[in-house]
This record gives C-alpha cells, structure tokens and sequence, in this order.
C-alpha cells in the first residue's frame, strides 16, 4: 500500500523538512521515472518518483548516481525555486510542492493515471511529466467523486465494500482487518449486520486514527508469499519482514524490493528457458545416438542390396532410380538406385556408405557419454538455479556458468528486445537500431514493406522503424513528429536545433550488394525538420 492514502498522509508530514530547500533540477533517466535534487545548506536530497503500476510511487534518497547518458532536464521551470509548503490535498492521493509561484503537483493513483504536473498560482497547467500536448494550458482539477458514509451504502452491499469505499478511507486491507479485529463477517450484506451504525463507525474511526498515529512501520507477508507495507500489524500477513520507524524508509524499501524481485522473476525466467532449450536438445541428440537398432538396419540393408546387384551380369549398364533382383534363395527385392551411376558404381556407392556408416557408429560411440555429461551438467545448473532467491544470487549464478548461458540467451530475446523501442501513443511503437549490424537487422529483417523508416539525412546515425498498423496507413503528425525527433536524437547531429529527418516506407529502403552494415540506399524520402530529443514519457 505504498499509494494509500494513510502512506501518503505520514509521507508528507515525513517530508515537511524539505521546505526551504532548493531545486536543483529534476530529470528522467528511465520510463515512468522522474528524480527531484534539492539542496539547503550543505545537504541534497533526491525525491524519486515512480509512474510503474507495481513499483509506483515517491520517496527520498540522499544519495543518487546521475547515469551519463540518455537523462533527460525536465521541469526547467522550477530550477532555482524554493520549496516553501508541502501538503497531500484532501481525500486525493497527491502530494503538492509550493513554491513561490507555482505548484509541483504528484498524483499518485496508480499506472497510467499517475503523473506530475506543473500549475501556476491560477491552476492552469504549464509543464507535465506525461500527456504534455493534452494537458498543457488546462486547468487542473481532480473530479471528486462524492465519497459516502458507511451508513448510505445500499443494505445489499458487503460490509467490506462499505468499509473500504467511504469516507473514511480505509481501503481493502485495514477494512479486512477491522472486520477481523470485530469478529464481523466482511462479505456479509449490510443488512446482516449485528453491529449499531454508529457503533460501528466509531470504531472506524478510532481505527483510523490508530493507523495514521502510528509511529513504526511493516512490511508484511501472508502465508502464499504475498508481502504489503501497512502502518500497522494486520491479522491476514502474520510474518513481519521489516518494521521502520521512517514511513519514507519502509516505501522505499517495498519498491527497491518488489523491482529486484521482478528483476528476479525475469531473470530467472529467461535462464530456466536457456537451460530447458539446451536440455531439450541433448536429449533428442542422445535419443538418436542412443538407437543403434536404426543404424545397423541402415548398415544391413546397404550389404544386402550392394550384394544383390554384384549377381548381375553386367554392371556397366545404367537401368533407372530402382532395379528388381533375385536373392541367393531365390525372393525378388527391390533395390533402390542412383539412376546417373552404372551398377558398379552404385554397388561401389554401397559399400562406401557401408564404411560410413560403421566410421559415424564409431563416432556416436565417443559422442554419447560427452553429451551425456553436458547433459548432466545442464542439469545440475538447473537444480542450482531453483536455489536462487534474489537478483544478486541470480548474477552469480551468470557469471558461473556465462559460457553454457552465452550460446543461447540471445535467440531467446525477442526480435523487439533486440532494439531500442519507444511507445509513442495510440498503439504507435518506434524501434531504434543500436550499432550498424543491429540497424541492418532492423531494416532488412525486422521492419515490414509499409513500416515507416526514418533516419537523420546527411548525418550518421541509427535507423529507425515505425509500426504501421495497416498497410494502407500514414501516421497521425504528432506520431510522425516524435518518431523524427527521436531518429534525430539517435544521430551524429544530436545537438543540433533543428535537424532533418528523411523518412519512406521501409520497401522503398534498399541495402546494395557488398556495401558495409548499416549502409542503406532509399528512395521516395519525405523530410521533416525536428529538434532532436526523447518522449518525456
């Protein structure tokens, strides 16, 4: 619960020390992420926020490592702005920053409808972390919606329901914890209630107040694994992982750790996925070595229709792709031929193939106990990779056994994972080469005929391929614009005020015989003129 509103009560009254502080500059480094520096006296502070579903949310750090490259500056209009309130508005789940003249405005809902916006002292909207084109110049309201009593729900709606949806706030988990608490069944209908209204509010009310007066914090975790941050113990997560006396300390934690342990849950993944392939391969190469019955046929009837044909009178004679002959006790056989060989030179043919054929058994002799042992092998790293439990186990295990992994990891990772790639609104997605090779696998074998294909002109850079939906389909402007300036950014004129931007479809995209990776020929280009930078979203 790292977006209930409780967390986020005791999170701004946590942080009300910031205020005097100074903003240094705010900037993205990663999707859905924005990191705040503040400075007062000597002391930085890095509020950080997430836009993620699971991993949403805002905390403070006093230390952060900048990346190099690919950050972006955002709200360049705070720069220099002095903190001087901090508050959660009522009933919302969003933290604002005064400053003089404006508003740092946090909402935390959740996903796609988290965001930060930035409003003037008149409410109006004058930067934003997501949807700029839509917000910018609106006024930012939050509809509310009328929130009830637990006393005006419909008598046929759950107690837990009740509980969890009025004005109170509770949610699903405290309202599933006052119920147990009040030996009240919460999928009950209101009207099976035992409890007087008023009785019962009360209590939720002191409840509340219990929550938000609470001074140490948990991480919990119920009996399936699953693990929640709550201001207090609650009877359905028994095992307390971690208690904080810092509300920002205990967030920070949580999504520190749910994104190791998704970083986990992936790695994980796509290793047992490696080793299943390779483990899979084995086997059917050791089924097949492993059946010598097959061989020995083969090797029989190499002898038999080799000896066969030596009982013909005249073996300089080409007779088609197939001859009858009679055996020594006097059955007809069939003996297939090479219809281009005299007799003498398919029972020659036979007798080779009959060499072969012994030379390949002695070899699949040797074969068989070294595959048996990679075999082994892979699965021993399998059973030692079930005893992982964290990310950092995980990147010990790699480096262990980097040359078993290193052969098959990259046919695992998707022809998109391969590429930079850029949601760019309305099922728009921009894929952007990262070297010359990988520019050449984008446009010649990822990219279809009527993807659009966009590079910086007269500049080296990367290739970039926009996904067109339909054949017969040309992207909205503002599409277009941000796949541009994105193929701009990804260029030698990086820096540049305006750069142009050539596009065509990728059929029109043609690489010449022997020219080097990357190098590329097109024709029927449009182009466009664009500043060259990345989506802030």
């Amino acid at each position: 619960m790292i977006r209930h509103y409780f967390t986020l009560t005791k999170l701004a009254e946590e942080i009300q020390f910031l205020k005097g502080h100074i903003n240094e500059g705010c900037f993205t480094q990663e999707k859905n992420s924005l990191v705040m520096m503040l400075y007062k006296e000597g002391n930085e502070h890095y509020l950080c926020y997430s836009g993620d579903q699971k991993t949403g949310g805002i905390f403070l750090r006093n230390e952060f490592s900048r990346a190099r490259k690919n950050t972006i500056n955002l709200f360049d209009v705070l720069n220099g702005g002095e903190v001087t309130e901090i508050n959660i508005l009522k009933n919302e789940r969003i933290i604002q920053l005064t400053f003089i003249d404006l508003k740092m405005n946090f909402i935390l809902f959740g996903g796609a409808k988290s965001n930060i916006v930035i409003t003037n002292k008149e409410g109006i909207i004058i930067d934003s972390f997501k949807n700029k084109k839509k917000l910018i110049n609106s006024t930012f309201k939050i509809e509310n919606s009328h929130l009830k009593k637990f006393s005006e729900f419909p008598f046929e709606t759950t107690i837990l329901k009740s509980l969890s949806d009025c004005d109170l706030l509770l949610g699903k988990y405290y309202a599933a914890e006052l119920c147990s608490r009040l030996n009240i069944n919460p999928l009950a209908n209101l009207k099976e209630l035992n409890y007087e209204i008023e009785n019962l509010t009360d209590k939720s009310v002191n409840f509340k107040n219990e929550c938000l007066a609470s001074k140490e914090f948990y991480i919990l975790e119920n009996d399936i694994g699953e693990r929640l941050l709550s201001l207090i113990p609650l009877r359905a997560y028994t095992r307390i992982i971690r208690s904080f006396n810092s509300i920002n300390e205990a967030i920070r934690y949580k999504i520190t750790s749910t994104y190791k342990e998704s970083s986990f849950a992936s790695e994980y993944k796509k290793i047992k996925a490696v080793l299943e392939k390779q483990k899979q391969k084995l086997q059917r190469n050791l089924e097949q070595l492993s059946d010598s019955n097959k061989i020995y046929e083969r090797i029989e009837n190499y002898k038999l229709w080799a000896e066969s044909l030596q009982t013909l009178k005249n073996h300089k004679e080409r007779v088609g792709s197939s001859i009858e002959v009679a055996r020594w006790d006097g059955a007809k056989i069939i003996v297939p031929l090479n219809q281009k060989l005299t007799i003498r030179e398919n029972i020659d043919a036979y007798f080779q193939k009959i060499k072969d054929s012994k030379e390949d058994d002695k070899i699949r002799q040797k074969r068989i106990p070294l595959i048996q042992n990679k075999l082994d092998y892979i699965k021993s790293a399998a059973e030692k990779l079930d005893l992982c439990s964290n990310i950092k186990e995980i990147e010990i295990f790699k480096t262990e056994y980097k040359n078993l992994l290193k052969t098959t990891m990259d046919e695992l990772q998707t022809k998109e994972e391969r590429f930079r790639s850029f949601e760019l609104g309305d099922g728009y997605f921009l894929y952007v080469g990262k070297n010359a090779a990988n520019n050449d696998e984008l446009t010649m074998h990822f990219a279809k005929p009527n993807d659009l294909w966009l590079h910086a002109r007269g500049a080296g850079g990367s290739h970039a391929v926009l996904r067109m939906k339909a054949k017969v389909e040309k992207p909205p402007k503002i599409i277009l614009q941000k796949a541009a300036e994105i193929a701009a950014y990804y260029s030698q004129q990086r820096k540049g005020k305006f750069v142009p931007v050539a596009y065509t479809q990728k059929k029109y995209v043609h690489k010449p015989k022997g020219a080097n990776p990357g190098s590329v020929v097109i024709s029927k280009e449009q182009v466009i003129m664009v500043e060259p930078k990345l989506p802030a979203e």
